[in-house]
């Protein structure tokens, strides 16, 4: 199974597309991985299935996931934060389906693991979760898209010049995770570890003594005056969990 979060596609943005889709194409045909679950945040914005018809960008993501499936690997589909639309129109055109928020299950190792995106861990950026609650609502939710795709679309970008004005003015330690409320929840459903996005902060720790946590890396455009790529994801086999980076690609 290969996990992967974060990638923030977007129109505008064509060379990320192509490098996150020229990975994810190597990593199939390099690992063969039974399934590909998107944790959250395959696109910058999302704001309804008809946007499909409009963005090249999802189109040619839609094309890459079902070239993935024609393979023979299970695609998967988990909303995130930027993304929190995504529909079944848009998971079929995948050859795909929607994940719950919140999988739990073993791995292929036997570890007992919760796999979510992560934002709804993240309990000291009240403002956010505030904001993450309206929007679920499903209220707010048909209202938003009964709006002109062209209107939605202007909306998605307010919010999110909203949300980096935001960004830069939080303290950096409320946009992560909070680690108690991971450990309950990690208890409260029999697992001993958590494999998640959202939080831009890749690696692997403990989390109290027994517990275990995975965080995959945002995605940003190679560009020539950086050393440093950003991307990847997380491999999970019999042998546990192999990092699977970018920078041999």
């Amino acid at each position: 199974m290969l996990v992967l979060s974060d990638l923030h596609l977007a129109d505008e943005a064509p060379a990320l597309t192509d490098f996150a889709l020229g990975w994810l194409t190597q990593s199939v045909d390099r690992h063969v991985p039974s399934h590909i679950w998107v944790l959250g945040d395959l696109f910058d914005a999302w704001v309804g299935d008809d946007q499909i018809g409009l963005s090249a960008t999802a189109q040619r993501v839609a094309g890459a996931l079902e070239g993935a499936h024609q393979k023979g690997v299970s695609i998967g589909l988990m909303r995130g934060n930027r993304d929190f639309l995504l529909g079944a129109d848009f998971a079929q055109a995948c050859a795909g389906s929607l994940l719950v928020d919140e999988w739990v299950g073993l791995l292929p190792d036997g570890t007992p693991t919760l796999i979510c995106h992560g934002d709804g861990l993240c309990l000291d950026d009240t403002e956010y979760l505030a904001f993450r609650e309206q929007t679920r609502a499903p209220e707010w939710q048909q209202a938003f898209l009964g709006q002109p795709l062209e209107q939605r679309l202007a909306v998605a970008r307010q919010i999110r010049a909203q949300s980096e004005t935001a960004k830069a003015t939080k303290p950096s330690e409320i946009m992560d995770i909070r680690p108690s409320a991971a450990v309950d929840r990690l208890k409260a459903m029999g697992c001993t570890q958590l494999i998640h996005g959202h939080t831009h902060r890749p690696g692997h720790s403990a989390l109290g003594h027994d517990f275990q946590r995975w965080v995959l890396p945002d995605w940003e455009a190679p560009a020539p005056t950086k050393d440093h790529r950003r991307g990847g994801g997380l491999l999970l086999t019999q042998k546990g969990v192999q990092v699977l980076g970018v920078s041999d690609f």
